[in-house]
């Protein structure tokens, strides 16, 4: 899985970072970036670029977040087909995560627009230790969120064990009545999505069976005239045409 944080995927990176912030200077962040790039694991890789980034955005992390908020619409993800295209985004949220430590909601919110990128569950987890009520806050609107990505970052990111992440002692050793709430309503939904793909998936069965039946009924009919008209005896439609002829 690192691989796909290399050279190539930096460079991409770094466009859409161009695009976020004019004054990006595009060569030097991935010369710096890529330096040393091949002797790191994963995580180190995601870090690595992660500082590069700060060194390289503007120094108002406020500032730096709402740009690359504004490139959304037009960030590259690279090629569709790439199974691994999304590990270049990851060093963003491990910004935002940094960069943002002191910004409490609003790097919170941004981490959840970020979302359809790459997953912001680990980068979501120092500010649910940090301040648990502002993030529940936010968290609990997440879970009526139209976004599946969305709805995910909301019960993966307070898991209080996730893999490669720190757990969540607080969640843990305690379950208050927000989090309980935001249990109940995690339920509602995923009762509310199974009824919905149930009753899709009831649709099509009746349509499919409509068309089926339409098919079936045509056939006969076909059948059934052909071997009218093998026997001699002649249907109403052709008694009709007959007797036009006449």
């Amino acid at each position: 899985m690192k691989d796909g944080l290399n050279a190539t995927s930096i460079t991409r990176l770094a466009g859409n970072l161009q695009r976020s912030c004019p004054g990006f200077e595009t060569p030097r962040f991935v010369r710096e970036a890529c330096t040393g790039l091949e002797r790191l694991e994963l995580k180190e890789r995601v870090a690595h670029v992660a500082g590069a980034m700060v060194r390289h955005l503007p120094a108002d992390p406020r500032e730096s977040i709402r740009g690359i908020l504004d490139a959304i619409p037009d960030w590259d993800r690279g090629e569709a087909n790439d199974s691994l295209r999304g590990f270049a985004s990851w060093p963003v949220f491990v910004f935002v995560e940094t960069a943002g430590a002191d910004l409490g909601e609003f790097a919170i919110r941004a981490l959840g627009e970020l979302s359809h990128l790459f997953t912001a569950e680990f980068s979501i987890r120092p500010f649910v230790e940090k301040n648990p009520e502002a993030a529940m806050k936010v968290v609990l609107e997440w879970t009526q969120h139209s976004s599946d990505q969305v709805r995910r970052l909301a019960s993966e990111g307070i898991r209080p064990r996730l893999p490669w992440a720190g757990k969540l002692p607080a969640f843990v050793e305690d379950l208050d009545e927000d989090k309980k709430k935001f249990q109940a309503m995690l339920d509602r939904n995923e009762e509310t999505a199974c009824r919905r793909a149930s009753s899709a998936r009831a649709s099509s069965a009746r349509a499919s069976s409509s068309s089926s039946s339409v098919s079936t009924q045509a056939g006969s009919a076909a059948q059934a005239s052909s071997r009218s008209t093998t026997a001699g005896v002649t249907s109403p439609s052709s008694a009709s045409f007959s007797i036009g002829q006449v």
